[in-house]
């Protein structure tokens, strides 16, 4: 824009000294022909003033033709005169026309100035807001592009927590199962163990009741046979009889097999009860 100015100046300038040459040459011959005039008015004035002398004198042919020949020179000079009168106007009226179209060509200057400014100021304006439509586009562009990538880090990290939160649960759920079994497994195990521990407390009371039974009847089996019998009649035996008698020698008691000291049934049975318990809890 400011290389149009440029040149519309440049333009204008050499407009300008193309009109101030013709206008200096019409002023120069204004001046000459004005000069020429003061001088056709001086010989003018001569003139009249000696034909006011010759007018004086007395009447005479040579009075006559001198009166005839100031005439000729005063009509000749008034004709040059009246030339450059007209050439004077002729110089002002070509100086106005110049004058005018310098005006017109400045006023159009003038005006091509203000609309070169006026377009120079309307593209600024133009460019100004287009660079204000840029970064207000730019910068809602930014912000939607920020608000979509938080909003896809936050899904993101919802989705992440939720997983976790997931994983998290079935671990729980599964360490949760997991010990379930556990204590449904040490349950399960600990009811065979006692159950186990039971019957082996309940055989072996029947073992020992059976053995008590057992010694018991042999006991009294043995005290029946170790019971005195009544003296039979004396017989006399021969003599080669008596070594017999030394034989026969008398049944040993028969003892019982060393079961520790004797206990009731229930008695065994607590003690039995209370071995497991301790054993279990030892596990």
């Amino acid at each position: 824009m400011r290389q149009i100015v440029a040149a519309l100046l440049v333009v204008a300038f050499a407009a300008g000294c193309s009109l101030a040459d013709p206008v200096a040459k019409r002023q120069r011959a204004i001046d000459d022909s004005k000069q020429r005039i003061a001088e056709y008015d001086a010989q003018l004035s001569k003139i009249a003033d000696e034909r006011k002398s010759v007018e004086g004198q007395a009447a005479s042919d040579a009075k006559t033709a001198r009166l005839a020949a100031l005439a000729k020179q005063e009509e000749g000079l008034q004709a040059k005169k009246a030339n450059e009168e007209a050439a004077i106007k002729g110089h002002e009226s070509e100086i106005a026309a110049a004058a005018e179209a310098e005006a017109k060509a400045a006023a159009e200057k003038e005006a091509a100035e203000k609309e070169a400014m006026a377009k120079e100021a309307a593209d600024k304006e133009a460019a100004a807001k287009a660079a204000s439509d840029k970064e207000t586009a730019e910068k809602a562009a930014a912000e939607k592009a920020a608000a979509e990538k938080a909003a896809a880090e936050k899904a993101e990290a919802d989705r992440i927590a939720a997983e976790k939160g997931a994983g998290e649960k079935e671990g729980a759920d599964k360490a949760a199962a997991e010990k379930a079994a556990a204590d449904k497994a040490a349950a399960e195990k600990a009811a065979a163990e006692k159950a186990e521990a039971d019957k082996m407390a309940a055989e072996k009371a029947a073992a020992e009741k059976a053995a008590a039974e057992k010694a018991a009847a042999e006991k009294a089996a043995a005290e029946k046979a170790e019971a005195p019998k009544p003296p039979a009649p004396p017989v006399a035996a021969p003599a080669v009889e008596a070594p017999a008698a030394e034989k026969a020698a008398p049944k040993e008691t028969l003892k019982n097999a060393d079961t520790g000291a004797y206990q009731l049934f229930e008695e065994r049975y607590a003690e039995v009860i209370k071995d497991v318990r301790s054993a279990l809890l030892k596990r």
